[in-house]
């Protein structure tokens, strides 16, 4: 057996000492998990955030609008409230969301950004695209266009007939076009409708997921295990988190979430 001479022996052991202390060294670099501050904006409830707004009761969705600010669906007053980043209203502030008959306020829980020229809406002899939509327990689903009522959402779809009760709301898009999808609670199902508020067949709605998306991105739409009326489902968990995934074909997963009873509204 050959001995090793000298410069074998420290090359062998300066690559043990480098197997030994590179775990080290890369352990160093490790970056600490992040960290997050809690701040209060806007609340309903006095004293609870930097502001308050008493038409804040039960807030629902919330969409990042084209005027920069948060739009907020609010259930509890039957309005939308849009907001900058510091919790200020940002033009036109507080827009309502009528009922399906319109004589009075609706109870909106989703909302969505469109800034196609699809959704267009109509009131007053006037007609634009909606740059902000609406889902609501009343069965409808509205659009709101500056250009058309900047105080007041149109509504474009009405199915309160039949009993809908939309939870919520998201929109997405494939080579078909662009396309709503509203969680129907009441029916235990997700309703579709194309760029003219026309509702979408389910072959068509499996389509949407097994476009291609360039982006990877995924659409999540909530659905909850309905107790036959507006109000939340059965307690404890009962709520799918239902990812169209873009990127995947024919790949649609769901995740059971539990969720408690609403608290004070806050954002």
């Amino acid at each position: 057996m050959r001995l090793l001479g000298k410069r074998s022996l420290v090359a062998a052991i300066a690559s043990v000492a480098v197997i030994i202390i590179a775990p080290h060294v890369r352990s160093a670099s490790v970056l600490p998990p992040p960290t997050f501050t809690q701040t209060n904006l806007v609340s309903d409830v006095p004293n609870m955030a930097r502001r308050t707004d008493t038409n804040l009761v039960n807030p629902w969705g919330m969409a990042l609008g084209l005027n920069s600010g948060l739009w907020i669906a609010i259930n509890g007053s039957g309005r939308s409230a849009s907001v900058d980043g510091t919790g200020q209203p940002v033009a036109p502030g507080t827009v309502t969301i009528p009922t399906p008959d319109g004589s009075g306020k609706s109870a909106p829980t989703g909302v969505a950004t469109n800034a196609t020229t699809g959704f267009i809406i109509s009131a007053g002899g006037k007609s634009a695209p909606s740059t902000e939509l609406f889902a609501t327990e009343d069965g409808t689903i509205a659009g709101w266009s500056m250009n058309v009522d900047p105080a007041n959402a149109v509504i474009a779809v009405n199915n309160s007939s039949m009993g809908a009760v939309y939870k919520g709301l998201a929109i997405g898009f494939n080579r078909h076009g662009i396309f709503l999808f509203a969680t129907n609670f009441h029916a235990g199902t997700i309703d579709v409708f194309d760029a003219n508020f026309q509702p979408v067949h389910h072959d068509r709605f499996r389509d949407l997921w097994f476009a291609k998306n360039p982006s990877g991105a995924k659409t999540h739409v909530s659905k909850s295990m309905p107790s036959g009326s507006r109000e939340p489902g059965r307690p404890g968990c009962g709520t799918r988190n239902v990812v169209l995934h873009g990127s995947r074909p024919a790949l649609l997963t769901c995740s059971l979430t539990c969720f408690a009873s609403f608290a004070n509204a806050l954002m």
